[in-house]
């Protein structure tokens, strides 16, 4: 019987052994140009991130350059002065892949904008000032952005643009369908509630919680499936119990 802290050493330790991921390697928008753009732009990283819900997220994140495109700026101070209806109304925002409802989405533009005006003094990377717990605050007071979506920020920034959280705990796994999926079958929790997942990473710092989070979501995406997980193949089966895999 394999211990929780084995599974997640296990994690890990696969997660080391593969070639080292850079900023230039990961894929956030299917237009290359859009890709360029939300990683070099942290408020386009922002806007992307912010409405990345109820949608193909590769799809999503294009918004921002079609927007930049569309209005010949990606100015906060000039967003932040639209009409939410308005803005729900046109093509930029209709042509959105997602099903959450525009008005939802552009209330969301609108409001990260105001946010940053008001909050931050226009430099978007005010959000990301302080420990975890202080970064999931402000981000969370973005109009429709929740734990899930703040913890997917921050991880992305964690592992691919440098951030340095200041001490302090408080970072999650993310707690999408394929992460509960595999924290259940291996043990890593008994359920998937947010007190079992902390006491499951308790110990780990900021970075390794971050890799055990996208280990997990690839696992979950690539091998754990719903129905027949293709256990031979996921680089955990060594380690796993694989409870109620069927």
């Amino acid at each position: 019987m394999h211990s929780r802290s084995q599974v997640a050493e296990s994690m890990l330790d696969w997660r080391h052994k593969q070639p080292p991921v850079t900023l230039d390697d990961v894929v956030f928008a299917s237009n290359p140009e859009a890709n360029a753009l939300v990683k070099e732009n942290p408020f386009a990283f922002l806007l992307a991130a912010s409405i990345d819900r109820l949608g193909k997220s590769f799809l999503i994140w294009n918004a921002p350059l079609q927007m930049m495109k569309a209005w010949g700026h990606l100015d906060p101070s000039r967003i932040a002065q639209m009409d939410i209806e308005t803005l729900a109304a046109s093509p930029e925002i209709a042509g959105i892949p997602s099903t959450a409802r525009r008005t939802d989405l552009a209330r969301t533009i609108v409001h990260l904008c105001q946010l940053i005006q008001e909050s931050y003094g226009g430099d978007p990377t005010g959000f990301f000032v302080g420990n975890v717990r202080q970064i999931m605050s402000n981000l969370m007071r973005i109009y429709g952005v929740g734990p899930g979506l703040a913890r997917m920020m921050i991880i992305q920034r964690l592992l691919y643009f440098g951030l340095e959280p200041e001490v302090g705990d408080g970072l999650l796994p993310k707690q999408d369908v394929h992460i509960r999926r595999v924290f259940l079958r291996t043990g890593l929790v008994d359920q998937p509630t947010e007190n079992a997942i902390r006491a499951a990473v308790v110990g780990f710092d900021n970075v390794d919680i971050a890799y055990i989070d996208q280990v997990a979501w690839n696992i979950g995406v690539n091998y754990c499936h719903k129905t027949n997980p293709d256990c031979a193949s996921c680089p955990i089966d060594a380690d796993c119990p694989k409870l109620g895999a069927a």
